[in-house]
This record gives C-alpha cells, sequence and structure tokens, in this order.
C-alpha cells in the first residue's frame, strides 16, 4: 500500500518524503542506515525537523494535513524498506517534510571539521532549550519578517493571539482553521490600515509551517 501511496499521490516540489530523506543521508552523503535514522530522529524530537501526515485512502489525500508530534511514541523506524513513524492513527498515510530543511540540517558538501547539524544551529541560535525536554518548536526556515510584509502581520497577529489565549480548540489542532482565522483577521485589519495587503488562506497554510508559526505550540508567546 505505500508503494500506492507515492505513486498516486505526487509530492510538492518543496516537500520530501521520509524515504527520500532517508535516501539523501544515505545513497547522497553516505550515512550508515543506523546513522541516518539516528540523527533524523534527534532532529525530528528536537522540533528541527517537523513531519507532515496526511491520511490516505484508494491512493488519494484525504482532509487536512496533521503534523506528528515531537513524542518518542512516534520513533522513526525502517520497515520492509520505508522510513515509517511509530503509532500513527491511520493505517494508510503519507509522511513528508521540507526538503529545505533536510538539506539545511544536511548540507550536501559539509567539510569534515564542520560540526555536526545540532551543534550547527546552537552556535547560530544559541543552545536549544527544545533539545533539554519534549521539543516542540518547528524552526523558522527564514530570518527575520521583513517590516509591513505579510510574514510580519501574521506572524505578530498569531502571536497576539496565542498570548492572548484566543486561538479556537479547532485552529490548534488543524492547520486550515489557523489559517482562515488568521486571513479573516487579515482582510478585517485591511480595511482600516491600507498599508495591509490581505492574502488568501491557502497561501498563509502553505507559508505557515516556514514561518515557525505551525504547530501552534512552536509560536512563542509576547
Amino acid at each position: 500500500m505505500a508503494l500506492a501511496i507515492e505513486q498516486y499521490t505526487p509530492l510538492d516540489e518543496d516537500r520530501w518524503t521520509l524515504n527520500q530523506a532517508f535516501d539523501h543521508l544515505t545513497v547522497t552523503l553516505g550515512y550508515s542506515e543506523e546513522r541516518a535514522l539516528r540523527e533524523m530522529e534527534q532532529q525530528r524530537f528536537g522540533g528541527h525537523l517537523v513531519v507532515q501526515v496526511h491520511k490516505v485512502v484508494d491512493g488519494k489525500l484525504q482532509g487536512d494535513p496533521d503534523y506528528l508530534p515531537c513524542k518518542k511514541t512516534h520513533k522513526l523506524i525502517r520497515h520492509l524498506g520505508w522510513v515509517r513513524p511509530l503509532g500513527l492513527k491511520w493505517g494508510d498515510f503519507r509522511c513528508t517534510v521540507y526538503r529545505q530543511r533536510v538539506l539545511e540540517l544536511w548540507p550536501l558538501h559539509t567539510p569534515a571539521s564542520q560540526p555536526a547539524p545540532v551543534q550547527q544551529l546552537e552556535d547560530k541560535t544559541g543552545p536549544d532549550p527544545f533539545e533539554i525536554g519534549a521539543g516542540r518548536q518547528a524552526l523558522p526556515a527564514s530570518g527575520p519578517p521583513k517590516r509591513g510584509s505579510t510574514q510580519e502581520w501574521v506572524t505578530n497577529e498569531a502571536i497576539r493571539l496565542k498570548t492572548a489565549n484566543e486561538i479556537p480548540a479547532n485552529a490548534k489542532r488543524h492547520i486550515s482553521h489557523f489559517a482562515k482565522l488568521l486571513a479573516k483577521r487579515m482582510d478585517t485589519a485591511a480595511k482600516t490600515d491600507k498599508s495591509i495587503h490581505p492574502r488568501k488562506w491557502e497561501h498563509i497554510k502553505n507559508m505557515l509551517p516556514k514561518w515557525g508559526l505551525w504547530p501552534v505550540e512552536s509560536i512563542k508567546k509576547s
């Protein structure tokens, strides 16, 4: 069934399956299978490798995707040639990660003297507090948002909503609901502030993980 899922549900250009990420480490970089799985699991548990999980029925994606919690109960394993997490609630599913994040964590050409991926992140941002506990933060792939940009407005509003505890329960569970909430609030704000240029909720939905705003637990309160 896993093969059928890969055949009939094409990936977005910016996403890789767990198998493709695994192949990048083992085939391209020459890691052993054990090391590849270990490092993927470390980055997932540390909140640096966010795994999107989509239910599949009859070879087609169903509903909104979920995001794999950073828990040891969902440990990544390799079974019958496929990399998959344990403990998922569905029988058929497809797990993907951002291709660019994989390439950032495991660059194509890593000098022998270069520190390991986790150390690189710590060198750039300081010690990662989520490495100590049950890390759940999805690190943003880009730098600080540009002033006046959609990213800045959405980020500030998401932080405000979380700080004020105004995010509904369904928006915490489903990325589409959260994106629609933000798009509606942005549209309302634009009516009185002409510097704001509303974007469709589908665009916001696609960008939330990249901006470090999904899962909701990754949003830092002000």
